[in-house]
């Protein structure tokens, strides 16, 4: 019995971690479609290439220097502190072991 809970407690925490590690990507999606611009057009506001912002959709999270997040961030109309936050919460839990 305690095996059992064991093991949906560690899948639980697993789904948790997985969802965290894609808020960044999964809020600059929402954030671009919700503003009615094309992956195109948001790259190219931001002044990056189009793969670049693919990749941030889909995962990636740049280093803390990294200028793409306040690129990002002033695209989308929203706060760096915000977008920031979600990086290192995605950065995080993608950092942690399976």
């Amino acid at each position: 019995m305690s095996m059992e809970r064991s093991t949906t407690a560690t899948a639980y925490r697993t789904r948790n971690r997985v969802w965290m590690s894609l808020w960044l990507a999964r809020f600059i999606q929402q954030t671009r479609e919700t503003l009615g611009m094309s992956v195109q057009v948001a790259a190219y506001v931001a002044g990056i290439e189009a793969s670049r912002w693919c990749a941030l959709e889909g995962g990636w999270v740049p280093a803390d220097e990294d200028p793409v997040l306040r690129s990002a961030a002033e695209t989308l109309e929203v706060d760096f502190l915000q977008i920031s936050l979600l990086a290192t919460i995605s950065r995080h839990n993608q950092a942690l072991p399976q």
